[in-house]
């Protein structure tokens, strides 16, 4: 999908910085307050700009939702989609993919934040929006390629698991952290990577037996 037709929006050349500040004080808002508790009036005022400059950037809160969630995490995810493409040994490429994840979910919380107020709400609407017009475009190429590497496996719920492991493993952090057995190791990227790596591949080992 083409930024054009999916209506979220390129920067206006003219004022690059300006747009940046908008998205990032939006990724915040929304992270903080779920869409219905931010206001473009919010976003504005948070910016220090006027609610005419605001939509002269966005032109709806709804364009600059899709647009902050792409911000936040589809124009970071380019390392991970390299790090599959890239030659060399299935196992090697699926490590260098799960770092890349690993990095991504820990280092945006605010991605993680956002994410749990749009599951929260539930607008189905709004969710099939993100999923059709945000997300399905990356969502197919990395799918597309699991399955290259992979096909003895549903590469759809094998990118849901994956997914799915390292998000709860962030979010739970400061419980898990409580717990005995608890050590400093489980918040170190490289650890985590390695563990999620090991589990996967003796899971995949299981399938090919199957």
């Amino acid at each position: 999908l083409s930024r054009e037709k999916s209506g979220v929006a390129n920067s206006p050349s003219e004022h690059p910085d300006t747009h940046t500040a908008i998205l990032d004080r939006a990724v915040s808002l929304f992270a903080q307050k779920g869409y219905h508790g931010v206001s473009m009036r919010d976003i504005a005022q948070g910016v220090g700009i006027s609610a005419a400059a605001l939509y002269h950037h966005f032109p709806d809160k709804e364009t600059l939702y899709q647009n902050a969630v792409r911000y936040v995490f589809l124009d970071k995810t380019l390392p991970a989609k390299e790090a599959l493409q890239n030659d060399g040994p299935t196992e090697l490429r699926l490590k260098r993919f799960i770092r890349e994840l690993v990095q991504l979910f820990g280092s945006n919380p605010e991605f993680r934040k956002l994410q749990q107020r749009a599951l929260l709400e539930s607008d189905v609407e709004r969710l099939k929006t993100l999923a059709t017009v945000v997300f399905e475009e990356d969502f197919v190429k990395i799918v597309h390629i699991l399955e290259e590497l992979l096909p003895q496996c549903d590469a759809h719920m094998l990118l849901f698991s994956i997914s799915g492991m390292i998000i709860h493993h962030f979010e739970v952090g400061t419980v898990r952290r409580l717990f005995p057995g608890s050590r400093a190791e489980h918040d170190d990227f490289d650890y985590i990577t390695e563990f999620f790596t090991g589990l996967l591949l003796r899971g995949l080992d299981g399938i090919k037996r199957a």
